[in-house]
């Protein structure tokens, strides 16, 4: 029985001493993201990184800034702000609180604030798919 325990507590151990997805997301800035694949909602189309509508990065800061860019045809449009993880309902978001309205902010509510899931150290998701408008997916570049 003893050696059970032992056993079980050496399992335990090293189980939790991994370096877990969000521990590794949360560090080494600065990262810059892409966007990888739009969703456009109810119409069903999904554009892939060979196709998307539009060009775009975000780039987190050290100090907690990030500033995003969308290069449409040939018109470019940026936004910044300041960037938290966030731990809701066991899952770690990213909130984007822009400085200021833009057509980049991408919620249901119109409000500044905008909240990416984190699915992994290297892919975010996020958007307005809720509300048809276009789900947005993010890959970790650098």
């Amino acid at each position: 029985m003893y050696k059970i325990i032992i056993v079980s507590l050496i399992l335990l151990s090293a189980a939790c001493s991994g370096t877990n997805d969000n521990q590794v997301l949360e560090e080494g800035f600065p990262q810059t993201w892409k966007l990888v694949q739009v969703n456009a909602g109810m119409s069903g189309v999904i554009y892939n990184e060979d196709n998307l509508p539009w060009e775009e990065n975000l780039i987190l800061n050290e100090g907690n800034t990030f500033n995003r860019t969308r290069i449409v045809e040939n018109l470019t449009l940026n936004a910044s702000g300041e960037f938290r993880f966030l731990e809701v309902n066991n899952e770690t978001q990213l909130l984007l609180a822009h400085d200021e309205s833009s057509q980049l902010v991408e919620n249901c509510s119109r409000d500044k604030d905008e909240i990416l899931r984190v699915i992994s150290f290297n892919q975010l998701s996020g958007g307005s798919l809720p509300c048809d408008g276009p789900g947005l997916l993010y890959r970790r570049i650098q």
